[in-house]
Formats: C-alpha cells, sequence, structure tokens
C-alpha cells in the first residue's frame, strides 16, 4: 500500500502540503492543467526552492488576484462539479471544503451555507486543496498519515480580527487528534492545512514499516528560528508482511422509522464519497410496531462532528449515538492483474503468513456486462482460478 506519511516538524498549511507533494515528485506542468479547469483567471502555480536550515525546501507561489473575494460553500462546490476533475480528485477537494465549512459554521454559530470563506474560499486556498488532491493521485496515494498536529501560540490577526492560536476553526478541526505545542508565537497550522489533512488521512504514533520511495520537504512563508518552518513528507511502500493492524475508530448509530430506502441509499453513498471507512443499514422494529432502519457509520476519531451533522441534515434524525470502537484490519494494496484476457485491478489482502486477492467490484462487473455472463458466475471463476481449482 502505497502511503504518505506527513510529519509537521512545524505544523502544516495549504500551500506547505501542496509543496511538500511537488517536491515528492508532483510534475509542476501536469498540476497547472489540471488546476486550469478550474476555470480560475490567473492560476499559474510557480515553485522555487528555499534553504530552510540547511533543507532544501519547495517553496509555492500562487499568484493572489483574487485575495479579496468571498465565497459561499456551495460556489465552491459548482467549481470543483464543473472543473471536469476525476471522481476521486474531485470528491475528495468537496470533502476537505465541506468539513471546513462545518468548522467555520460551528465557530461562528451560523448555518454552513451563510459562512463566507474569505481566505478560506480565497483562490490560494482552492489552488491548495485541489492541487494537494491532484499530487494524492497522482502520487497513488492509497493511505495518507500524520504524526502529532504542531500548533503555535499568541494570537493571528485575519478578516474577522484577532483571534488566539490555534484559530478557533483550526481547534474545531484537530478536536480527538494529538497535538504538540512549538515555542513559536504565531500561527504554525492553519485550517486548510489542517482541514487536508483530518479529512483524507489519519493520525499514526509512528511512521508506517515498509520501503521508503522517496522524502518530500514544503517550506513555510516565516522565518523561524526554534524550529525548520518544514513540513515532510514520506512516501512508503508499507511492507507486504505486515501484520494485520489495529485502529480505534467511531461508530455512529441512529434508528429512523421516518425515512425510505431510497433515501438511506443516497445518503450512504454521499456519507462513503466523502471519507467514512464503512456505512450499513438494517431493518428493524421501533415504537408502536413501526418499521424503520438503523443506519451505522464508521469514521475516524476526528471527524466525527462532520458526520454527524451530515446524518442529521440528510435524513432530519433527531439524534446520533456516538461509541468508540476498535477495528482489527488486514493489510492489504491495490495491484493489477490479468483475468480472461482482461485487465483488473486486485486487492491484495495479507493476514500473518496468508494472503488472498479480491477482484474489485467494478472490473468484476464490467466483466460480465462485456461477455454477457452471469455476474456470479465469473466471481466463481475467478476463485476458481486464484486457487488453481478445475
Amino acid at each position: 500500500m502505497r502511503t504518505a506519511y506527513f510529519d509537521l516538524l512545524c505544523g502544516a498549511s495549504g500551500d506547505m502540503i501542496l509543496a511538500s507533494l511537488i517536491s515528492a515528485g508532483v510534475p509542476l506542468d501536469l498540476l497547472n492543467k489540471q488546476l486550469a479547469k478550474l476555470s480560475l483567471s490567473g492560476v499559474v502555480v510557480s515553485c522555487s526552492t528555499k534553504s530552510v536550515n540547511g533543507i532544501a525546501a519547495t517553496n509555492v507561489e500562487v499568484p493572489a488576484p483574487e485575495q479579496h473575494t468571498s465565497r459561499h460553500l456551495p460556489q465552491i462546490l459548482r467549481i470543483i462539479d464543473n472543473a471536469g476533475l476525476s471522481e476521486r480528485i474531485a470528491s475528495h477537494s468537496k470533502a476537505v471544503f465541506e468539513r471546513l465549512g462545518h468548522a467555520e459554521a460551528k465557530v461562528h454559530g451560523i448555518d454552513i451555507t451563510k459562512v463566507h470563506f474569505h481566505e478560506v474560499g480565497a483562490l490560494d486556498s482552492l489552488v491548495d486543496i485541489v492541487g494537494a488532491c491532484i499530487g494524492f493521485e497522482y502520487l497513488d496515494i492509497e493511505e495518507i498519515l500524520f504524526g502529532d498536529l504542531t500548533v503555535g501560540s499568541g494570537t493571528v490577526t485575519c478578516q474577522h480580527g484577532v483571534l488566539p492560536v490555534p484559530a478557533p476553526a483550526t481547534a474545531a478541526l484537530i478536536a480527538g487528534h494529538r497535538i504538540a505545542q512549538r515555542e513559536v508565537n504565531t500561527e504554525i497550522l492553519t485550517p486548510t492545512g489542517a482541514a487536508i489533512l483530518t479529512t483524507l488521512g489519519k493520525q499514526s504514533r509512528a511512521m508506517p514499516q515498509g520501503h521508503l520511495l522517496g522524502w518530500g520537504y514544503g517550506a513555510g512563508s516565516r522565518d523561524i528560528k526554534a524550529v525548520p518552518n518544514v513540513l515532510r513528507v514520506a512516501l512508503i511502500d508499507v511492507d507486504s508482511g505486515a501484520v494485520a493492524q489495529d485502529n480505534n475508530v467511531v461508530l455512529l448509530e441512529s434508528d429512523m422509522d421516518h425515512i425510505c430506502g431510497e433515501t438511506m441509499g443516497y445518503v450512504a453513498q454521499k456519507l462513503l464519497d466523502n471519507g467514512a471507512l464503512d456505512v450499513s443499514w438494517s431493518p428493524l422494529f421501533m415504537k408502536k410496531g413501526r418499521p424503520g432502519y438503523r443506519l451505522s457509520v464508521i469514521c475516524a476519531t476526528g471527524n466525527t462532528e462532520y458526520f454527524i451533522n451530515e446524518i442529521m441534515i440528510e435524513t432530519r434524525t433527531l439524534g446520533v449515538r456516538e461509541l468508540p470502537v476498535r477495528r482489527h484490519t488486514a493489510w492489504r494494496r491495490l495491484q493489477h492483474g490479468e483475468f480472461d484476457g482482461q485487465k483488473i485491478t486486485e486487492k491484495y489482502c495479507r493476514i500473518g503468513e496468508y494472503a488472498f486477492t479480491k477482484i474489485e467490484y467494478e472490473d468484476l462487473a464490467e466483466l460480465a456486462r462485456s461477455q454477457k455472463r452471469p455476474f456470479q458466475e465469473i466471481a466463481e471463476d475467478y476463485i476458481r482460478k486464484q486457487n488453481h481449482l478445475p
């Protein structure tokens, strides 16, 4: 499994994440071609090398003719939807902005549709968030991990006035995660940086074991003496011999007797598209003999508030239970193969010394359609061939 591990030596911002991915191998011309699809005038990212405490780090520069432009979340989502980006880039970019919007709405005590994003909705943040998602796809990153979220101290001045560090939106985004404070009297972890990492990634106490593919260093804009102002990313092919790993996650549940199956299906897919680890629903009987559904959502500990809000808004349920749980998962990675003369994607899984592969559903369905054979018949053929059976 190709993993990106972020080491927050001195916080993280959106441009530092983007710069670290460019440093790790994302071509600048490819990035600009993809960003041009946003149809925002003046978007041409440039970069330079900056020495930070002797470290050659990449510094990203984005022209900002729209620096004072404010946008609402629906406007930002429309820009992304209309850009013709890949499904993965678009869905991940929208998930980051939606979670950022929920954090801003909570801080200001208003509805998410009323939030003026100011700096967050400006051109540079669109470039940072969408650009990071472009970088993750280009580098074929299957898992994003990050260590302790380092924060500064003191105050920061923005369009809302003077705010404490970490800024309230950042504080909302990193709730439930481990943090460490640096002796730096300024903001070093921004809302955009916190949103990208906590929406798309999960926290890990240590760098995972595996084959190191390379490093990337993204430079911060300030000169800080106490600690190198760089964000380091390690690209790692996680060791295929790794044993099953365990994770602390959250189970969200809600019982509903007012909703139809079609709505439940729509909500489940939306939650999965925006980063839920698993979604299921089951029928049950509720008070007064009414038939209903129990929606169950597994998510990372740092994303609970976003998913609780989405569940309540989309289903109009009046309550959601939150249960901390521990899950154990097999090590796995995607690999390319061939079956019945067609290229397929398989999931290679390992549990201790036992290993097996599973063909991806989309490829299995395409085989069934193209060969005009029953889906289950092709699935059985695949299993037989994997086990060398007649």
